[in-house]
């Protein structure tokens, strides 16, 4: 087992995000936070060694993250909010911290880019 020099961040949205989403579709499924917090995206960033780093990782990367988010319910950005902002990201999603990541896989780590 490897162990990766990076940290995991898991974002996870909160009632804001699932709303916008939906609105994205009115008239197709409509999903709860429930549903939606079953399967979240995972990041990784620098280690991260305490609160000043996470928070730093955050600020860093959060507009990358926030836009990853949208873009997996609405390609369309004229239906993303106005103004993306660090503040707005807290209110939309929860972050979940993992400062150990390991690769249990024997194959090789494949690097594409999106």
């Amino acid at each position: 087992m490897l162990y990766l020099n990076r940290s995991a961040l898991v974002v996870k949205p909160k009632q804001p995000f699932v709303d916008w989403a939906n609105s994205t579709d009115p008239g197709g499924t409509q999903y709860t936070l429930q549903n939606l917090k079953s399967e979240n995206n995972v990041y990784l960033v620098s280690e991260i060694d305490d609160k000043h780093d996470l928070e730093r990782e955050i600020k860093t990367y959060h507009r990358i993250m926030f836009e990853n988010e949208l873009i997996g319910w609405a390609t369309d950005r004229t239906t993303w909010p106005k103004m993306i902002s660090l503040e707005l990201f807290h209110e939309w999603f929860v972050i979940e911290h993992n400062s150990m990541v390991a690769d249990l896989s024997n194959g090789p780590i494949e690097l594409e880019e999106f």
